[in-house]
């Protein structure tokens, strides 16, 4: 990676961290008082968030376009989830290597909603897996996501 797509990368992740404080205040709201009225408020938050996820681009070739990987996690029965962040910190939180090591994309409301429906055995993801973590289901996010573009339509 040369200096000058580092800066830029830096820049990306500044922006996505301060555009992801509503979601960390959510699911703080979440942990005190865990009702579907704090789901929303989270979701609602996701709208305009951009999450940090560990993967790694891979050139498919030049007619192919670009391949993403995603980091997988699993749960206690052994469901796969996307690990997501807030910011570096949490990311840090999780694993300090990877924090120093691994690249991580940022991802917007709706191109994780594209991801989740791409990879159906994938449960969801989970953001801040360390500190206050927040499991979102792949079912709950694809249904808030389209409700949300029916809603858009509707308003054109």
């Amino acid at each position: 990676m040369d200096q000058k797509q580092e800066k830029i990368d830096r820049a990306q992740i500044a922006r996505a961290e301060a555009m992801n404080l509503p979601v960390q205040n959510a699911i703080a709201a979440y942990y005190h008082d865990r009702s579907q009225k704090n789901v929303a408020l989270i979701l609602q938050a996701l709208t305009s968030a951009v999450l940090l996820v560990p993967g790694v681009q891979k050139e498919e070739g030049p007619a192919m376009g670009v391949k993403v990987s995603f980091s997988i996690i699993k749960d206690g029965s052994g469901k796969p989830y996307f690990p997501a962040f807030t910011s570096v910190k949490q990311l840090a939180a999780w694993s300090p290597e990877k924090a120093k090591t691994q690249a991580f994309l940022p991802v917007d409301f709706t191109r994780m909603a594209e991801i989740l429906e791409e990879n159906p055995s994938i449960g969801g993801f989970m953001i801040n897996v360390k500190s206050q973590p927040f499991l979102m289901p792949a079912r709950l996010y694809i249904q808030a996501y389209h409700a949300l573009m029916n809603r858009l339509k509707g308003m054109a």
